[in-house]
């Protein structure tokens, strides 16, 4: 087992034990943002729950934004109870569609600009963002971005 395999076991191990407080701030069950706060430490964070895979979510917690895994412990404690939810294992399952686009950035050992297309999404757009990215979905600069800058080229969605 790798090493960042064993440390993410650990962070998801050790984040469903735990007695956090949590509440759901958005207003989806599962796909949403979350506060989770340890009633010993008074510590609050926010989390986004957006997948399953490290890397989908995002927490403000100092572990997150440092230990390169793509997961925390308040993640996992989210999850975990997400998974506890009616219906939450098979939502989880199926992945975040939202009806909206969106440019968001992956964490892990080394961090991708992302497009996630929405269910709203003009085809022209679409099609432009295809161009953009890799088959993975993150970011390219050979496919259209400035490689200096990262900023796409002028002309709207669909030139």
């Amino acid at each position: 087992m790798a090493v960042e395999e064993w440390q993410r076991g650990l962070r998801r191990q050790f984040g469903r034990m735990q007695a956090f407080k949590w509440k759901n701030l958005g207003t989806e069950p599962i796909f949403s943002e979350f506060a989770v706060e340890n009633p010993q430490s008074g510590s609050r964070y926010r989390v986004a729950i957006r997948g399953v895979r490290p890397g989908e979510n995002f927490c403000s917690c100092p572990d997150f934004s440092t230990n390169d895994l793509g997961t925390c412990k308040h993640i996992e404690f989210i999850l975990g109870r997400l998974e506890r939810k009616r219906g939450g294992p098979r939502v989880l399952a199926q992945g975040f569609k939202p009806r909206y686009s969106e440019v968001y950035l992956q964490y892990g050992a080394e961090r991708h600009v992302r497009f996630r297309v929405g269910l709203d999404c003009p085809p022209p757009l679409a099609r432009r963002a295809a161009r953009l990215v890799s088959r993975a979905s993150h970011w390219s600069a050979a496919r259209g971005a400035d490689e200096g800058t990262g900023e796409l080229p002028r002309g709207g969605p669909a030139s």
